[in-house]
């Protein structure tokens, strides 16, 4: 920190810290601001802007300690969902979920907080948890194909594979461009040995995404099977006769 931190204020340290961000200067405004919230332990925007420190610096486990504290101040949406981030993206899924499932309460008519709530479901492999919030997402907001194709994902994992195509379906209806949704289709088909579909699909794929590895590799594997496949129906019809 380029101010004496014994001598500064809170308030001195928290300017210099967030015009040090501003800088790109991550490293040293972590010592500013650590130094400022020590002094004023409920000076917000000091533990805000130290919580986006650390989250610029990939510290994500501190960015959360900060932004919970944040939250302790003045528990607005913002903050809520920040902390959640950081929850998530430090490995601390259960206490993500409960975040989101604050945010919830706060707003029951967000759509984002319900896929933010399932996203966080997934990540912790809770399938089931997670195509329920994706689904009341979709049924807050049913023009967005990022949802469709995320609860498709999870339909998909809970094996439910009827309303997994139904999902991902409805996201290309909604963006055509969607290539995940495709992508994560031809899965299921390949899966299925539904190959001409799935070659379809992976096909669809590469169209919009052309440097899709894994649609490529999805693709080649694909082929090869239905060559097998058409050999060994060859075969069959060779020995019949």
């Amino acid at each position: 920190c380029p101010i004496d931190t014994a001598k500064s204020n809170a308030r001195e340290l928290q300017s210099t810290g967030r015009q040090l961000l501003k800088q790109k200067k991550k490293f040293a405004a972590i010592k500013c601001l650590k130094s400022a919230v020590r002094k004023e332990h409920a000076f917000l925007d000091a533990q805000l802007d130290l919580a986006t420190a650390f989250t610029q610096a990939g510290l994500y486990h501190e960015s959360s300690v900060h932004y919970r504290a944040a939250a302790e101040i003045k528990a607005d949406k913002g903050t809520l969902n920040n902390l959640a981030v950081s929850l998530l993206s430090s490995g601390q899924e259960k206490e993500a979920i409960e975040v989101y499932g604050r945010l919830i309460r706060q707003d029951p008519d967000d759509a984002s907080a319900y896929f933010n709530l399932g996203h966080a479901f997934e990540k912790s492999q809770h399938w089931v948890e997670a195509y329920k919030a994706y689904r009341d997402a979709t049924e807050l907001d049913d023009e967005n194909p990022k949802y469709y194709n995320n609860l498709g994902n999870a339909y998909a994992a809970s094996n439910r594979t009827k309303q997994a195509y139904w999902a991902f379906k409805q996201a290309i209806k909604l963006d055509r461009r969607m290539a995940d949704a495709y992508y994560n289709m031809a899965n299921l088909q390949l899966a299925e040995n539904n190959f001409d579909d799935c070659i379809e699909n992976l096909e669809s794929t590469l169209r919009i995404k052309p440097n899709h590895k894994k649609a490529k590799k999805k693709l080649k594997q694909a082929n090869e099977k239905l060559a097998t496949q058409a050999e060994a129906m060859k075969k069959q019809l060779d020995d019949a006769l």
